[in-house]
């Protein structure tokens, strides 16, 4: 048999979760992580506890020729690295605007001069009073998109986002893949990440298929009702390009993140915390009562 002679047939494997606009975000920044990362600008330095973590962020500042540079490390993992607070990252610098993105993505915390370089005050904290914490610099969930936001629009800027997809298809490329989903599209804005996506994904040399899966709670803040949520989602099909396109379903996140401990749990944390809402009871139930009675909607949560 000669018709196959000299090439070679793989399968395409399917990735169902994957968080496009995640990846772009994280691979172009520094990762400080206990796991090894292998990415398209190389391999992370392994930290595996609070002393080696710090050393890190300090090393990274000192290798910044430019003393202004944002330092931004995503990885940070409490079981790991222990507790990380605003005075500790002002120890390091209190020039430099430092960020460190906790694992899950779902939390930040910055020092003094992050606070002054993005214009964000103890006001700005004072709005979301469960989600953030101005002593020790700490954001989280939905803190994120109301007290933080000039940092998502710092990390999702143009030109650090596209050169982040590429990356990512590189990764997504190496792995395998040739379908994958997002579960929860867009993250931060629609029309960014709709546009720059859709450049990325529906190039020649991009190898797989992208299918999205709205986000419910991106599009509730906006349109104020489930109704008109599951309507707008539901008006997206079709509207994709070539390789990119909505399925007919809406993503709930519902409660917290599972490496930040966040999640809503019905029995308390050893340590008496507790987790916290992504999307509000009341703004899941007016959803999700309707997408259940609609036929043919997907619900993910």
């Amino acid at each position: 048999m000669n018709d196959l002679k000299g090439k070679t047939m793989l399968p395409g494997f399917i990735d169902p979760h994957i968080h496009a606009s995640i990846a772009a975000s994280v691979l172009p920044v520094e990762i400080v992580s206990a796991m090894e990362w292998n990415t398209p600008r190389g391999k992370s330095v392994v930290v595996k506890d609070h002393d080696a973590f710090i050393n890190r962020l300090k090393e990274l500042d000192k290798s910044y020729e430019d003393p202004q540079k944002v330092l931004l490390a995503w990885g940070y993992f409490k079981p790991y690295h222990g507790s990380i607070s605003k005075d500790e990252l002002n120890s390091i610098s209190l020039t430099r605007p430092i960020i460190v993105w906790q694992r899950s993505c779902h939390e930040f915390y910055l020092n003094d001069a992050a606070l002054k370089h993005f214009n964000i005050t103890e006001a700005d904290f004072n709005k979301m009073p469960g989600y953030s914490d101005y002593k020790t610099g700490h954001v989280f969930e939905t803190g994120l998109f109301v007290v933080t936001k000039p940092v998502l629009d710092y990390i999702s800027n143009p030109a650090q986002f596209s050169k982040g997809l590429e990356m990512m298809t590189d990764v997504i490329h190496k792995g395998g893949l040739t379908t994958i989903c997002e579960q929860g599209f867009p993250q931060v804005d629609l029309n960014l990440e709709q546009s720059l996506i859709s450049k990325e994904i529906n190039k020649p040399s991009t190898p797989f298929r992208y299918a999205m899966v709205p986000n419910a709670m991106y599009f509730y803040p906006i349109l104020k009702s489930g109704s008109k949520v599951l309507a707008f989602c539901d008006s997206l099909i079709n509207t994709g390009k070539d390789n990119m396109d909505y399925v007919k379903a809406v993503k709930f996140y519902v409660d917290g993140a599972i490496f930040s401990q966040l999640m809503i749990m019905s029995q308390p944390y050893e340590d008496h915390h507790h987790g916290e809402w992504m999307m509000q009871p009341k703004e899941q139930d007016d959803v999700l009562k309707l997408s259940i009675k609609q036929v043919g909607i997907f619900t993910f949560m």
